[in-house]
């Protein structure tokens, strides 16, 4: 497959992730139990949440919100994901949903620790570059190993971001998204 359509492959399949997994928060936090179908949640792990979605074949979510956020003078609604599942080819996809559109070909970084990892963003999601799968990988153990991630990130009007997770709980939720989605 040619390098660019298998980028583009890649962004819609991560697009889909993300769309079920901001479906899987709204619904789950801000709608009525009975107003629509959700994924479950399933579990909290620390600072981390667990759903699953069973709709179109099996996929399962390790979901965080930043303890801390700068500037201060602005508002947005950031999360990051760990993935698994039908949409995922079995593999933890990590990503952000920045809660804004990003510059237009501007990157994210994901700072734990002295490790840092540089992730292309598409609208308002970033993810791992779609060829590097040991990326993918080294990120998720990295957020294994460490206790807090950075992430930055600038907006289409040009704010540079700063997220802080606390990733107390971490270990726990992949453990358990790989175990319910094998």
């Amino acid at each position: 497959m040619a390098k660019s359509n298998m980028v583009t492959a890649v962004r819609q399949l991560n697009a889909k992730t993300l769309a079920l997994a901001a479906c899987a928060l709204a619904t789950a936090f801000v709608l009525p139990i009975s107003s629509v179908a959700k994924p479950n949640l399933d579990s909290t792990h620390g600072e981390w949440t667990v759903f699953v979605d069973e709709e179109g074949g099996k996929t399962c979510y390790a979901v965080s919100r930043p303890k801390a956020q700068s500037p201060n003078s602005l508002s947005w609604d950031p999360r990051m994901f760990i993935t698994r599942g039908a949409i995922t080819n079995g593999r933890d996809e990590p990503s952000v949903r920045a809660g804004y559109t990003y510059q237009d070909g501007s990157s994210a970084t994901v700072s734990i620790g002295s490790d840092t990892f540089t992730l292309f963003t598409d609208n308002d999601g970033a993810w791992v570059n779609p060829e590097d799968a040991q990326s993918e990988r080294q990120l998720v153990a990295a957020m294994k190993a460490g206790s807090t991630m950075i992430v930055k990130g600038t907006s289409a009007r040009g704010n540079l971001t700063t997220d802080t997770y606390s990733l107390s709980g971490v270990t726990a939720a992949v453990n358990r998204i790989n175990e319910l989605c094998p």
